[in-house]
């Protein structure tokens, strides 16, 4: 379908065809000569005067326009409103303002790879940063919003991102412990396990919470376990402590994490602001309760650890390699000595990013069903630094023949990577 000159241009900028993609297409590309400095002002402009551009409601309250790594557009701003989704409905926005701006690279001398977002608060505390490709900001332009979004990186800190993730952990902790105590109980007693092992005060305390909720009691245990709170489960676990001791460290220990984690909860059932310390110490919790658990029991899936683990990967593996030199800077280097001191350099600063990856991966805590494909990520990481540093050590030694050989050996590891990689991302994603 045709777009008339005065509609908003299918790209994405905000801005109306005629001023934007009509001019591009109706004329021979040619890049435009223009200074950093002041096509961040031009940029920063655009955004601050959405509202007159393109009749958008409000306009974007710009705190800062500036590089980042060299190859990165960041736009800190100010949002109008607290709630994650309403941010990133607002970093949508910025995003198709980049992609609209620099679509077919008009710029020349300029190429930007990556656009950021940093939403602050009026204190100037960071509630959301978003991180995205040149090429998944394309999207927008066509359309594909939920696609972008699954393809960006977001870090969230706004008050209800904060208080959801809490309740997902606090939920997840109690529903694995509730499974694992009927397990373990109604094995150990059967089927009438409720009546035998918590016959008592406790028993009856929550079969009257049940009773109170439904109008009629039941003695049915593997329905009553879902009515326990997290103090209730600890007097159960404590009780028959014997019995689930294999599971965690020692009982003191236990119970000091079980009490740190109900005063976490009191703040999380009233709707109170959870604070990114409760997050850390939560997250602390989580690890420390629930990881012998899913040794034990690699059925019950630890959902917050997996997704917790995915999101550290994502962030990891977004580090792209930034080449110390550009092939041309290597290759074209008329100095047969430069060359060499240059290749040296430029290798072992892949082997020192290729490490740092591997420590950054190997500190990560991985749940139990991750293990074998997470040791598979390590393992390539491993290899492709061996095949570097053999490179290296052609390359001091000037074993040329031998070099040469290492780096098709390279070229087919790296092409055997970026296939395990694809991979990676599209079951991990």
């Amino acid at each position: 379908m045709k777009l008339g000159r005065n509609e908003k241009c299918h790209c994405g900028s905000g801005l109306k065809y005629k001023k934007c993609c009509q001019t591009k297409s109706s004329e021979t590309k040619k890049t435009i000569e223009i200074t950093l400095s002041n096509l961040i002002n031009t940029i920063k402009l655009g955004l601050e005067n959405l509202d007159k551009i393109n009749g958008s409601k409000q306009k974007i309250r710009v705190k800062d326009i500036k590089l980042m790594n060299e190859d990165s557009l960041v736009c800190e701003f100010y949002p109008y409103k607290k709630k994650s989704i309403d941010i990133k409905i607002e970093i949508a926005t910025i995003m198709g303002f980049f992609n609209g701006f620099f679509k077919d690279d008009p710029y020349d001398g300029i190429r930007f790879r990556y656009y950021a977002t940093r939403a602050y608060n009026n204190e100037d505390l960071e509630l959301l940063y978003a991180l995205s490709s040149k090429a998944s900001a394309e999207q927008l332009g066509t359309g594909n919003s939920v696609d972008w979004m699954k393809s960006t990186i977001f870090q969230e800190n706004t008050n209800d991102y904060r208080l959801g993730i809490a309740k997902k952990i606090i939920s997840e902790i109690e529903i694995t412990i509730r499974k694992v105590i009927k397990d373990i109980l109604s094995k150990k007693y059967g089927t009438d396990w409720w009546n035998l092992t918590l016959n008592n005060k406790l028993g009856k305390s929550i079969k009257d919470t049940y009773n109170n909720q439904f109008g009629f009691e039941i003695d049915n245990g593997n329905v009553l376990i879902k009515y326990t709170y997290i103090l209730q489960l600890k007097k159960i676990i404590t009780t028959y402590w014997p019995d689930f001791k294999m599971l965690f460290n020692k009982k003191t220990d236990f119970e000091n994490l079980i009490d740190s984690l109900n005063l976490i909860r009191r703040e999380e059932a009233h709707n109170r602001v959870i604070t990114q310390s409760h997050l850390d110490e939560l997250n602390e919790i989580y690890i420390k309760l629930l990881s012998k658990i899913s040794e034990k029991y690699p059925e019950i899936l630890p959902t917050h650890l997996i997704d917790s683990w995915k999101s550290k990967i994502k962030l990891i593996m977004s580090n792209v390699y930034k080449p110390l030199y550009s092939n041309s800077e290597l290759i074209d280097e008329p100095d047969s000595k430069i060359k060499l001191i240059k290749s040296i350099n430029s290798t072992k600063h892949l082997i020192e990013y290729i490490k740092e990856t591997i420590i950054r991966l190997q500190s990560l805590v991985v749940p139990v069903q991750k293990n074998a494909i997470h040791n598979e990520l390590v393992q390539h990481f491993d290899n492709y630094k061996n095949l570097s540093e053999k490179k290296l050590k052609n390359i001091t030694n000037g074993e040329l023949q031998i070099l040469l050989k290492t780096l098709k050996e390279i070229e087919n590891y790296e092409i055997t990577m970026n296939e395990f990689t694809g991979k990676f991302l599209l079951s991990e994603a």
